[in-house]
């Protein structure tokens, strides 16, 4: 291994002092340039990039914390190991304030200690420089996926917004030609008994039967897509709003989400429990949005075979507040949870009840704005258990 050191300082003696030194050390070639006072030390440093400087405090015209502040100006990453004749605490430490990566007393180097210094000078300088390039890679993936997402939220709201046009003239005009299709087959009704029995066995199954169940079907299809888009385009929207954060009380938020399902809980005899839920700082839009899906769905997917139970509490420390929302539901197979947050997809036998499975995407959407996480734990036939947080410190 070998290292280039510049050696700064205006006594020839001292310089000569330590090239002896690094010349007895035994596994690292040592090469070595010297430079008498900081402009030349400087010119060196531009011109053959040491890689690690040994600079005297006391220099011709400047002091070596001059001379260091200059050297950083011109090299960020090149170790630097201050040296004083006498100790002093003060100019060590704002020596290392500065930059230099560690301090020595002329009196106090050995080969050894010097040699020690050298190497833990430059692998810490190699750390910091690792270190840095790192974060300017996770920052520049973390503008790019920005970006991404910026755009992909600005298509899905264009893409879901303009989607709605045509469909709008698409059940337009489907209920029209219901009508006209209704008034057509009356008349056609009262003409069946006047045709041949070949033509009125057509007439009956294409015009009667056939063209309603098709407009049927497709009247079906348009406001299911026409909900679809909706739910895209309320997704979207989650990125794109201010989020207002104010103190909220959970418990009073929670209180009015279960009165307005409270047909629901009378229909399924269904006992709920608050316990403790603190006030937050959150948007209060978005939370209760957040509650009454989450109480919607306890409700939704409870068992028929059993009276409720559904459970609500939250527990709060220093950085976040977690919410606990609990069924005694039907529940999730293990392989179907990790459905329940993606976009159209829904946990479990579900086919008979409504839903697009937009809920819980959205709801995990707003929770990540409010610097959370939301997950699940279930057992088939015993229930369901949400969690979700938010963090304490929304600044």
């Amino acid at each position: 291994m070998e290292i280039l050191v510049l050696i700064v300082d205006d006594s020839p003696d001292d310089r000569e002092s330590y090239v002896r030194m690094l010349k007895k050390v035994e596994g690292t070639v040592y090469r070595y340039i010297e430079a008498g006072e900081g402009a030349k030390a400087l010119e060196l440093i531009a011109g053959r990039h040491p890689d690690c400087v040994l600079l005297d405090y006391s220099l011709p015209g400047a002091n070596g914390i001059n001379v260091l502040k200059q050297i950083r100006e011109l090299e960020a990453f090149l170790p630097v190991i201050m040296f004083t004749g006498q100790g002093n605490e003060a100019v060590a430490v704002q020596a290392i304030k500065e930059g230099a990566q560690d301090y020595l007393v002329k009196s106090d180097v050995t080969p050894d200690l010097l040699n020690r210094t050298i190497a833990s000078a430059i692998d810490h300088v190699d750390m910091e420089r690792s270190l840095k390039e790192h974060q300017g890679h996770i920052r520049r993936q973390a503008e790019e996926l920005k970006f991404i997402n910026e755009e992909l939220e600005t298509f899905t709201y264009i893409a879901s917004h303009d989607m709605r046009s045509p469909l709008v003239s698409l059940k337009g005009f489907s209920c029209e030609l219901t009508r006209s299709v209704g008034a057509v087959v009356s008349r056609f009704e009262r003409l069946l008994p006047s045709l041949p029995e070949e033509d009125r066995a057509i007439v009956q199954k294409e015009i009667c039967e056939c063209m309603p169940k098709a407009l049927h079907y497709i009247a079906g299809a348009a406001d299911r897509l026409d909900r679809l888009s909706a739910s895209i385009l309320k997704l979207a929207r989650v990125g794109r709003r201010e989020i207002i954060f104010e103190p909220v009380d959970t418990r009073e938020m929670v209180t009015q989400c279960l009165a307005a399902l409270a047909h629901q809980i009378e229909k399924t005899h269904t006992t709920v429990n608050i316990g403790d839920m603190p006030t937050v700082i959150a948007d209060r839009a978005f939370l209760e949005q957040i509650f009454g899906n989450l109480l919607d769905n306890a409700l939704k997917y409870l068992d028929p075979a059993r009276p409720g139970r559904l459970q609500v509490k939250g527990i709060h420390d220093d950085s976040q507040t977690e919410f606990i929302v609990t069924d005694n539901g039907r529940g999730i197979a293990e392989e179907d949870q990790h459905k329940v947050f993606e976009i159209f997809r829904r946990g479990g036998d579900v086919e008979n009840i409504p839903g697009e499975g937009m809920g819980m995407p959205y709801v995990r959407a707003i929770v990540r704005r409010h610097h959370g996480n939301i997950w699940l734990e279930s057992k088939p036939g015993e229930g369901t258990t949400f969690h979700f947080t938010i963090a304490n410190n929304t600044t």
